[in-house]
């Protein structure tokens, strides 16, 4: 069967890769390919049962909200976002110090207002948003086909369960967080967002990369590969060229990628599955790794960040 990148179109010395799927343990092998070209990792026959590799139990479905929350953790939480997001607050720096969030912050370098119209692809039960929300941001809006069902929050916010093609455009900033990975004809989807997006709006992606040290090093064995959630891992070569072929151009780079990279992919060289009851996701404790070891991969995730060759990074796109 021929292997035609879904990026460039090159069919030439295109390397095939077998991976299995680690996340949920199922450990079923899929067919992937890297690109001789522009140097993508991506797959080659995406299954049809995709339903059954994203379950209920599937963390992106699942993440920590703040309904539940007393006042006084609900306040201290607008304090620390507000912050995040605008610089604002000396009690906000402070708690962020303490306990910082580093997505917030990714965002707030896109010079967010209060007032900004911003769509959140993929994401999941919108945790994201329900922050942003708690900081105030009224126009916000969540899509994921992948849910269970619609979501209409206390707050106000709203996720919806639809495809990006079905959304209506105006948007001021369109954010994926590790949602590009996870779709097929990507020319295309990036074109959606061309559409959907205002003339000086900006698209946020967040992305892991095969332009790193840790796919170098682990190989298959990379928790980032993810079979066959994800379709496309992209080398910087292969990002440029989706980023130019459908209109945007790349303002900035950063990596961002975490100690994840390391202690996910050892495990998974020992054959310990991420949602595995072993594992350092689940239970740390009893995991085979030691508080030293997990803070030796704190500190080289920054190393390899700040050399930009950490295993995932975050773009900041604007139409050319």
């Amino acid at each position: 069967m021929s292997q035609i990148c879904g990026i460039c179109g090159n069919q030439d010395n295109n390397t095939p890769i077998v991976a299995r799927e680690m996340m949920i343990g199922t450990r079923i092998q899929f067919d992937y390919f890297s690109c001789g070209n522009c140097g993508c990792l991506q797959i080659q026959n995406p299954p049809s049962n995709l339903d059954y590799f994203y379950p209920n139990t599937y963390y992106s479905f699942n993440q920590k909200l703040l309904t539940k929350n007393s006042k006084l953790q609900k306040w201290v939480a607008y304090q620390r976002t507000n912050y995040a997001l605008f610089n604002k607050g000396i009690v906000g720096a402070i708690l962020h110090s303490i306990h910082a969030n580093p997505v917030l912050r990714l965002i707030s370098k896109t010079k967010i207002k209060h007032t900004a119209k911003v769509l959140d692809v993929g994401c999941g039960n919108g945790n994201i948003l329900y922050a942003m929300a708690h900081a105030g941001m009224k126009n916000l809006k969540g899509i994921d086909p992948y849910i269970k069902e619609s979501i209409q929050y206390d707050n106000g916010l709203v996720i919806e369960k639809k495809e990006l093609a079905e959304e209506l455009p105006g948007w001021d900033l369109i954010m994926l967080h590790h949602v590009l990975e996870h779709m097929d004809h990507q020319v295309e989807q990036m074109k959606l967002i061309y559409e959907k997006l205002n003339n000086d709006g900006i698209c946020l992606i967040r992305i892991p990369t095969v332009s790193s040290y840790a796919w170098e090093k682990y190989q298959t064995n990379w928790v980032s590969l993810d079979a066959p959630r994800h379709f496309y891992l992209h080398s910087k070569k292969s990002f440029e060229l989706l980023v130019d072929n459908s209109g945007f151009r790349i303002v900035h780079i950063e990596f961002d990628s975490t100690d994840f990279q390391f202690w996910g992919s050892e495990q998974y060289c020992n054959n310990i599955p991420l949602m595995d009851e072993s594992s350092y996701l689940v239970n740390p404790q009893n995991s085979m790794f030691s508080s030293e070891q997990i803070a030796d991969f704190v500190l080289l995730a920054k190393r390899l960040n700040q050399s930009k060759n950490g295993d995932q990074f975050v773009a900041y796109l604007k139409k050319k």
